[in-house]
């Protein structure tokens, strides 16, 4: 299985946010762990697509870059 590209990554994490949706929850629990999930997947494909653009793996602000 050959790995994955950065644009196949930013689809699924896309892919992920869609199938989410904008409902909202039953609970406060549940629109909390909703909100954050939205916000992350959002967050973690505009960020592959910013480093991306500046050919870099390292993004200023991001914290724990190092860790593997």
């Amino acid at each position: 299985m050959k790995p994955l590209s950065d644009i196949d990554i930013h689809e699924r994490l896309t892919a992920a946010r869609d199938l989410l949706g904008n409902e909202k929850a039953e609970t406060v629990r549940g629109e909390t762990a909703l909100e954050a999930a939205r916000k992350v997947l959002s967050g973690l494909g505009l960020a592959l697509l910013l480093a991306g653009e500046q050919e870099s793996d390292r993004l200023v602000g991001v914290r724990g870059q190092d860790e593997t």
